[in-house]
């Protein structure tokens, strides 16, 4: 059976040096309970998606850059540690960025997910979206 989450947030947001981007709302959620009637997935409402089931996971962010004086840089972060890097070209305006990749949750673990922003400056994003589909 599919497992799946999707979060959106539509609204422009600054986002400070060091700062956690804003995830949104669920947009999409389907099959949220395992077999045994626990969570796949929870979200505090903000900045982390947590995975509670084992398994390997299809994981795609992408967002919008508008404001880009200098380049934007946001480490996606698994369970607080940089897993990956989302860049932009410094100067470019409502530039789409974005990675997909796989990740495995062990069992009796779970797994957080959060963006959180590197840059020199403040930026602003729009359109972020994170999506998350269990494939084994």
């Amino acid at each position: 059976m599919a497992r799946l989450i999707q979060t959106v947030n539509t609204v422009d947001q600054t986002v400070p040096t060091n700062g956690y981007l804003n995830l949104g709302v669920i947009n999409r959620r389907y099959c949220n309970t395992t077999p045994c009637g626990g969570s796949v997935f929870t979200y505090n409402g903000t900045n982390t998606l947590s995975i509670d089931y084992p398994g390997y996971y299809d994981i795609s962010i992408s967002l919008n850059a508008i404001s880009a004086a200098n380049p934007i840089i946001i480490n996606v972060l698994i369970d607080g540690v940089p897993y990956t890097t989302l860049n932009s070209l410094a100067g470019a305006t409502a530039q789409t960025i974005g990675t997909n990749f796989i990740a495995r949750v062990f069992n009796n673990s779970d797994l957080n997910l959060s963006l959180q922003s590197v840059s020199a400056a403040d930026i602003t994003i729009e359109d972020v979206s994170v999506n998350i589909v269990k494939v084994a």
